[in-house]
């Protein structure tokens, strides 16, 4: 007499599955109980309203106005303080800028990330400040941490730099750094980016605004959440260092990066009687960034300021933070002053 086993088959395929991914807990546990992942790692920190944002129609996340408040980050794994700061804010959401020169009739308009915007840095210790005090121009401070240069074209392109900025004669700086390419095309690495704006090529090849990224692509947008989730909770995905999507167009976000700083000149150019600059910044920039940004037709600034020799202390803000420390601010600034004035002389 023959037996059919047919109907045995789904239920062996289920047990096979439920060994598998049994196993797969049990490795994925015993890589954290075991000590595979660094237990030292300095990386992580712990902050306590280190932003005050919301979100505004097409430009997206952006400071808010007329605020103060006082953000404290400290270094997770050795619980030490890494800065306690309080920022400003005037009624347009611009941290306010330590002794501006108030009745200058020419402005500097800064843009950038936390870079530019001076996180953890004390009023007078930012960028902002000593460009103030070495140019004599009314420093307005557009940068916001986590922005990049899409954030910057938004403000300008929506003509709210325009409407607020009366003195309509001046210089404009964008502080750039090559980890800032990679945020044009978001990934689970730099989650803060989703509530930017998006920029992307239409079919003629232009750059184009398509939108705040977690907006105009919300499929994409949910399967990135749904990824840091997993990272989160998953000890394997820890040690390999995974990231969604896994394999980046870094060539597609560097050639989307340079065409938006490209659009940014023009479109500054286009509003104020004034030249647009591209800062190369020296604690992340190399030679092939600047070469790229040269390539572009960026007018590039680059402050020789060699951050690679200088001692830890004297290079982050702190062990958890790798955003360049206050101290080289004067020089930088110095720097960036006199290549202001060298193209303020060369014009006809």
């Amino acid at each position: 007499m023959t037996v059919n086993k047919t109907w045995q088959m789904p239920f062996v395929i289920l047990g096979f599955i439920t060994i598998f991914f049994l196993g797969l807990f049990i490795i994925d546990r015993a890589i954290g109980i075991l000590g595979f992942l660094d237990s030292d790692d300095q990386s992580g920190y712990e902050c306590e309203k280190c932003y005050a944002h919301s979100v505004l129609p097409f430009i997206g996340k952006w400071n808010l106005s007329n605020f103060s408040h006082t953000a404290k980050k400290t270094c997770a794994a050795a619980k030490s303080a890494c800065y306690e700061v309080t920022y400003e804010y005037d009624e347009y959401g611009r941290r306010m800028t330590a002794n501006n020169n108030l009745k200058s009739k020419k402005h500097l308009l800064l843009f950038g990330d936390s870079v530019a915007f001076g996180e953890g840095h004390e009023g007078d210790k930012t960028l902002a400040a000593q460009l103030a005090a070495k140019t004599k121009a009314k420093v307005y401070n557009y940068a916001i941490s986590g922005g990049g240069a899409g954030t910057a074209l938004t403000l300008l392109d929506s003509r709210k730099v325009a409407r607020e900025v009366p003195e309509k004669s001046g210089s404009a700086l964008f502080i750039a750094a090559p980890y800032q390419q990679d945020w044009t095309t978001f990934s689970t690495k730099y989650p803060w980016a989703w509530s930017f704006p998006k920029y992307d090529f239409d079919k003629k090849g232009e750059i184009t605004h398509v939108g705040l990224f977690s907006e105009s692509s919300p499929k994409t947008t949910a399967r990135l959440e749904s990824a840091q989730w997993y990272m989160k909770h998953f000890n394997f995905l820890k040690l390999i260092n995974f990231e969604y999507p896994y394999f980046q167009d870094h060539e597609k976000a560097k050639k989307l990066y340079l065409g938006i700083l490209q659009k940014l000149a023009s479109s500054y150019e286009s509003q104020f009687d004034g030249k647009f600059f591209v800062v190369a910044h020296p604690y992340a920039s190399d030679d092939t960034f600047r070469d790229d940004l040269a390539q572009a037709g960026l007018r590039v600034v680059s402050p020789g300021v060699d951050f690679a020799s200088l001692e830890p202390e004297n290079r982050y803000i702190c062990e958890c933070e790798e955003l360049p420390s206050s101290s080289q601010n004067p020089l930088i600034a110095e720097q960036i002053a006199r290549s202001l004035k060298d193209t303020e002389r060369a014009q006809p």
